[in-house]
């Protein structure tokens, strides 16, 4: 089944944030984390049920090697991106 990936604009400003805390941190490292984040996002894309619920209907995909997790909802054919938080931040979104 073909899905489309639909990410809300508070999910991308969230992304970027981290990229820019990230590169300040150390040239090239944020773009890192857009390489592991694009790796969860295609996971979730070819199979969203692949992530546990994490509340209700919110799942929850884990970026490799950074403490982010990307929060998304299923509806029929349509994935959404609801959040990209730090761990530390993740309760705020629910």
């Amino acid at each position: 089944m073909t899905y489309q990936l639909i990410v809300r604009e508070k999910a991308e400003q969230q992304a970027t944030e981290a990229y820019i805390w990230y590169e300040e941190r150390l040239a090239g490292l944020g773009d890192e984390f857009l390489l592991s984040l694009d790796v969860c996002l295609n996971s979730i894309e070819k199979n969203p049920n692949i992530f546990q619920k994490k509340y209700k209907n919110v799942r929850m995909g884990m970026v490799e090697r950074f403490p982010y997790g990307v929060y998304y909802i299923t509806e029929k054919t349509v994935i959404i991106i609801i959040g990209i938080l730090h761990f530390s931040r993740s309760n705020k979104l629910l």
